[in-house]
């Protein structure tokens, strides 16, 4: 594939055939990042990828062409605050601004749906994930072993 550039890229929500794709990218990234991937727990809202059974939660792909490069996954936690999870990008196209775009697509999902808060909580190795979110604006609570970054968008 050619290089991919900020424009060529587009945002859209995930179909059920990204599934599959998708699944085997973030898993690789786990593994990259010295996590085990956890089907049964911590990424069981990766295995309905593209075809969630619970409506609120809003699966987003990023995609060059015709494939699936990167995603991000909002889920809700309670009426105020929503999960942005699997904020993840193909290893070779990052530094393009497909993260950056595929969170501010996530905030303005969470927005228009209402939530005041999105949140995310990143293990300590997730230094890009956690530089991204703090550039764009995401607050640290210090007082966590995990890593969660928040984004307040308003009272709801």
């Amino acid at each position: 594939m050619d290089a991919v550039t900020r424009m060529d890229a587009v945002i859209r929500a995930a179909r059920p055939q990204d599934g599959a794709i998708m699944r085997r990218l973030v898993f690789a990234v786990l593994t990259e990042l010295g996590l085990p991937g956890d089907p049964d727990g911590a990424d069981a809202d990766l295995m309905s990828f593209g075809s969630s059974a619970v409506p609120a939660v809003t699966h987003l792909v990023a995609e060059s062409g015709a494939e699936p490069v990167g995603c991000a996954i909002l889920i809700p936690h309670d009426a105020r605050r929503v999960c942005l999870s699997k904020l993840v990008v193909r290893p070779d196209l990052r530094g393009v601004g497909l993260g950056r775009r595929l969170c501010q697509t996530a905030v303005r999902a969470a927005r228009e749906d209402g939530y005041a808060e999105v949140f995310s909580i990143l293990p300590p190795m997730c230094r890009e994930a956690a530089a991204l979110l703090e550039s764009l604006g995401w607050l640290r609570d210090a007082d966590r072993h995990h890593l969660p970054l928040l984004q307040p968008l308003g009272a709801r």
